[in-house]
């Protein structure tokens, strides 16, 4: 309450200033009557930061070029730096006092991150249970494990307390908010989990319980304390900016700037933000709906195409939708959701895969973004491609498999199928039980199967072209040398980098994500075209690409999945 009155008499001071009076309320409970109060703090801190930062971007944009102009566009961008900083502290400061279940989460976890395997086991149970395989993925939490387990095992949560153990170590509930990223736990890490019946009446003990517990005992060392809150969450800062549309569009401005004056600290910023905050809630909605108009009444819809959203003129604006839709495609919860299942089918119907294929391969797809946002870019959509590449895998052998398939009079109908459609399909089954990998993309094989289902009719038509082979094959030369800027360069300079095998440079972890998504891309075409890979082979940019694939590239990983 002290920092409301701070805040609301200090308007005119320091950023910094007012800053410390509102942190104050990051520890004074709030009573939910409180909570329209708090709210209107939160934004009257944010438009300040907001501000701050239109006055110096406006600032940036009016200098010309001259010394004296250089050194005061430097000071203004160390300002609007500083700004960033404060407020995503702000956020941090907000999200970590925030004790409950997040249900509306962060960009940077709204996602399905890399799967993981966990093997739970249950010693000297009562009962003889076997071992658990329990799915989870980086950007899943611990509590959210431990729900999954008590849900397989069917324990009456409000009764039961799960201890779990890795590595022979307990881990706290207080970390119970921490990602499967966060812990680096590994594919098959083995988790030991002790289950104890506990009475709705015991009063929790003190080493039990943390500042955060405030539900009730019976849920002491499950999960998170309360579960779910709402009313609570929906007031947190980031989540306010994404309800606003202004502050998101702002921050593409600021992006692009921080890209266009070569000022890494300022774009990066400024996207750390957008990553803080959930994603944009006009921006979901706004994407959800032209899907399903286009998917529904497809030449017929007047909303704007997809292509004019995704070539626009701002690099980042663009960057954030590839990232929103594969949050929708692919969500880090309810992957299987109806809603996920919704948008998954509607993004494909209105020409969600050719227009990601065309992200791969057109050279006028973000022709004046840097290496990052282009490097992001593609990583994101070479993911999007994955999905939506099997699912058409999938959907055709489905439809070939049906167009063979006697009728009620036990005769076989006559077709379009032909022997070599035929045994192409039979490829493709054989190869699907292997890519994408089985063991790393369950959930993304059972989301695409699911699709399959629903588009089988039609999944011919987005089988791709040796084009998109050729485009994919360049990405994946460039980004395996960690020159992903090389991409649209002639395949002489490109593999020159390999040849240089002293100065040649070690994909970084991006260049590499991108080189591994990119060659799994470039494996299911080749399973959805297999005529292509003949044709390739017998040219010599194809041999020279598999020799520094092979022989020259600095990364075991894209070593170990390049063609041989």
């Amino acid at each position: 309450r002290y920092g409301c009155y701070f805040f609301v008499l200090c308007p005119n001071k320091h950023l910094e200033i007012i800053m410390f009076g509102s942190w104050i309320l990051l520890f004074i409970p709030v009573p939910s009557h409180c909570l329209p109060l708090q709210v209107e703090i939160h934004e009257d801190f944010i438009q300040s930061c907001f501000d701050r930062l239109k006055a110096s971007y406006d600032t940036l944009c009016v200098l010309d070029g001259d010394k004296d102009s250089i050194n005061c566009a430097r000071q203004e961008a160390i300002r609007m730096v500083r700004v960033l900083t404060v407020l995503k502290e702000y956020i941090n400061e907000c999200d970590s006092d925030y004790h409950e279940e997040r249900t509306i989460l962060p960009m940077s976890r709204a996602f399905r991150g890399k799967h993981i395997t966990l093997i739970v086991r249950f010693p000297n149970q009562g009962r003889q249970v076997d071992d658990l395989d329990i799915w989870s993925h980086t950007n899943d939490t611990i509590g959210s494990v431990r729900r999954g387990i008590l849900n397989r095992i069917k324990a009456n949560a409000a009764h039961t307390k799960i201890e779990l153990f890795i590595g022979g170590e307990i881990v706290d509930p207080a970390d119970d908010r921490k990602l499967i990223g966060q812990l680096n736990l590994k594919d098959k890490t083995l988790i030991t989990a002790k289950l104890t019946q506990v009475s709705a009446n015991m009063p929790s003990s003190p080493d039990s319980s943390s500042d955060s517990s405030t539900g009730s005992p019976g849920n002491h060392g499950n999960h998170y304390s309360d579960g779910p809150n709402p009313e609570v969450e929906s007031c947190l800062p980031g989540v306010i900016m994404s309800l606003h549309p202004r502050y998101i569009s702002f921050l593409w401005q600021v992006a692009d700037l921080g890209c266009n004056l070569n000022m890494p600290q300022l774009r990066d910023g400024a996207r750390v933000l957008m990553k803080l905050m959930p994603p944009d809630n006009t921006t979901v909605e706004n994407l959800r709906a032209v899907c399903l108009d286009h998917a529904k009444l497809g030449e017929n819809s007047l909303s704007p195409s997809l292509d004019s959203r995704f070539f626009g003129p701002s690099p980042s604006q663009v960057l954030y939708l590839i990232e929103v839709v594969y949050a929708l495609l692919m969500p880090a919860s309810a992957t299987l959701g109806e809603d996920a299942s919704d948008f998954q089918y509607n993004f494909l119907k209105s020409g969600g895969l050719p227009l990601v294929l065309s992200m791969l391969t057109r050279n006028n797809f973000l022709p004046s973004a840097d290496m990052e946002t282009r490097r992001g870019a593609y990583l994101n959509a070479l993911k999007i491609a994955k999905l939506l590449l099997t699912a058409v895998g999938f959907g055709h052998v489905k439809a070939v498999a049906e167009a063979c398939q006697p009728n009620a009079d036990g005769n076989i109908p006559v077709s379009p199928i032909n022997q070599a459609t035929h045994d192409q399909a039979l490829v493709l089954q054989s190869a699907l039980q292997n890519i994408p990998n089985p063991a790393s993309e369950c959930m993304l094989r059972n989301v695409a199967i699911r699709l399959a289902q629903q588009i089988s009719d039609e999944a011919s038509k987005y089988i791709p072209d040796i084009c998109v082979i050729r485009a994919v094959q360049k990405i994946v030369w460039a980004s395996g040398c960690g020159t992903v800027q090389l991409v649209f360069s002639n395949n002489d300079e490109i593999s020159k980098i390999y040849e240089k095998t002293n100065a040649a440079k070690e994909p970084d972890g991006e260049d590499e994500q991108v080189c591994c998504e990119a060659l799994e891309v470039m494996t299911l075409c080749f399973a959805l075209m297999p005529t292509a890979l003949d044709t390739l082979s017998k040219e010599k940019a194809w041999q020279t690409f598999i020799i520094d694939l092979l022989l020259h590239c600095h990364s075991k990983s894209v070593r170990q999945m390049a063609p041989g």
